[in-house]
């Protein structure tokens, strides 16, 4: 669509057309004020567009349907009593502003918001995605518009009590989301987060704040902030088969907490770490993580010792299982640990990773214990201890040890490809891990065969022409 810059849709115009209601139902390719002209382009095949108004009294639920396009030019509030249902195949455009009769492509940093007691319900299928862009012309999408928070009524630790922490607020199946985030605070058990990419976000990725709730299939390709998934506040849920594969030209660290960049980022809280309950403990399996390796155009954060940075970063009293993953990417560290209660954990087998794969190039730094955190014990003895045979795990000097190739050229529909078995050889279910939720696969890491990720997926959202 050719952007809409400088174009005016006079108010006689969008009241008067045939098919054109009042709300600014714009056709595409709007290019003139003739209605002939539109129905030209609807028979070629594209779409009207229309912008996404709030909930009211009288109408508290938006449906969004793939036959029509909608532009997101003001934050959308879903609030208590209301909610946003989305059918399979919608396109929704963020980044534009209304200034009197006209709808411009605009920075805008407009939000969907979900506030506790509001649902919103994004139905997607495998076949037909539904897809969060910006409204930024194809190459330009540098601005990111605000992304999409939940906040159901589940437990958080920064927050004081009631909870409920089986809440209902939200479902989201097969769903893209480009150039922001998706923020997810306090949700229970009964909300469904499955099949979700976010990609050149330009804060973390995903958040998780608090939450009970559960989700799988998660990708984040190519961001451009903190972490790719941050959890905090408590959060205790269950996650599996989790993806993140950063663009070596994009990486930035983040201002809470400052001078730090992971693939994930685990804390208790960062206000009253040591005391806030309940504490962050998520149990997660099947996690890949993919640093840049030193690739050629690689940012420099990824490499500056002065920074925190590492494929995981365990922090602020956080708990975590971890297990059957793969933590690599990261020139400097694969694991940095800089916390007495988050170590202390670790060393009496509350908390810890296992079975699984560490890739770095220095396997003397591969896993970093900062001086005095957990004294008398030095990296040496952290290291060691990760890597007792009890735990079943490994450290291997390159992905290629174990068949893995990456290829993030323009154009690229499969970037993360796997050669032989090596990461389909050992996987166990055991402990937290034997919980139902959990799906028992044959693998390390998520699926070497690409095949959940295909064909909702799209890795090249910077050249992709929406509608």
């Amino acid at each position: 669509m050719p952007h809409t810059e400088d174009k005016i849709f006079p108010q006689s115009i969008v009241q008067n057309c045939s098919g054109i209601s009042v709300l600014l139902f714009i056709p595409l390719l709007f290019l003139h004020t003739s209605c002939k002209k539109n129905e030209i382009n609807s028979s070629l095949g594209k779409k009207p567009e229309k912008i996404i108004q709030q909930p009211s009294n009288s109408n508290k639920t938006i449906k969004l349907s793939k036959d029509t396009v909608y532009l997101l030019a003001n934050d959308v509030i879903i609030h208590n009593g209301e909610q946003m249902i989305i059918e399979a195949g919608t396109l929704v455009k963020a980044g534009y502003t209304i200034t009197g009769n006209r709808i411009l492509p605009a920075p805008a940093r407009n939000s969907i918001l979900v506030n506790p007691g509001g649902i919103i319900e994004i139905n997607g299928t495998e076949n037909e995605p539904v897809i969060f862009t910006s409204s930024e012309k194809t190459g330009k999408q540098e601005i990111n518009w605000g992304g999409i928070t939940i906040e159901g009524k589940s437990t958080d630790n920064g927050k004081s009590p009631p909870f409920d922490e089986n809440d209902y607020s939200a479902t989201i199946r097969y769903c893209r989301i480009e150039f922001a985030s998706l923020t997810l605070k306090a949700l229970g058990k009964r909300s469904q987060i499955e099949n979700v990419m976010v990609s050149y976000a330009s804060s973390s990725s995903y958040t998780f704040l608090g939450g009970t709730n559960n989700a799988s299939n998660l990708i984040s390709y190519a961001c451009n902030g903190l972490s790719d998934f941050y959890i905090s506040n408590g959060f205790t849920g269950n996650l599996q088969q989790l993806l993140a594969l950063r663009h070596p030209f994009f990486g930035r660290t983040g201002q809470n907490p400052d001078r730090t960049i992971a693939g994930i980022y685990l804390q208790n809280n960062s206000i009253n770490s040591n005391n806030a309950i309940p504490v962050t403990f998520p149990k997660i399996s099947n996690l890949t993580i993919i640093g840049p390796n030193n690739s050629s155009g690689s940012s420099r954060v990824y490499t500056d010792t002065n920074l925190r940075n590492a494929a995981m970063i365990t922090s602020l009293s956080s708990c975590f299982a971890i297990t059957n993953s793969l933590i690599s990417g990261y020139p400097t560290h694969c694991w940095i640990l800089d916390d007495y209660n988050t170590a202390d954990a670790i060393q009496k087998r509350i908390a810890g990773i296992s079975n699984s794969y560490f890739q770095n190039p220095d396997f003397s730094t591969a896993l970093f214990l900062k001086p005095g955190t957990y004294p008398p014990f030095q990296n040496n003895e952290f290291r060691s201890f990760i890597f007792d045979k009890s735990f079943n795990n490994t450290w291997v000097n390159s992905l290629q040890e174990l068949g893995v190739e990456i290829n993030l050229s323009l154009g690229s529909t499969d970037p993360l490809t796997t050669k032989g078995f090596v990461l389909q050889k050992k996987s166990k279910y055991e402990g937290y891990f034997q919980d139902i939720f959990f799906r028992k696969y044959d693998f390390i890491g998520t699926n070497p065969s690409n095949r959940w990720m295909k064909p909702w997926t799209n890795f090249n959202p910077l050249s992709t022409k929406y509608n």
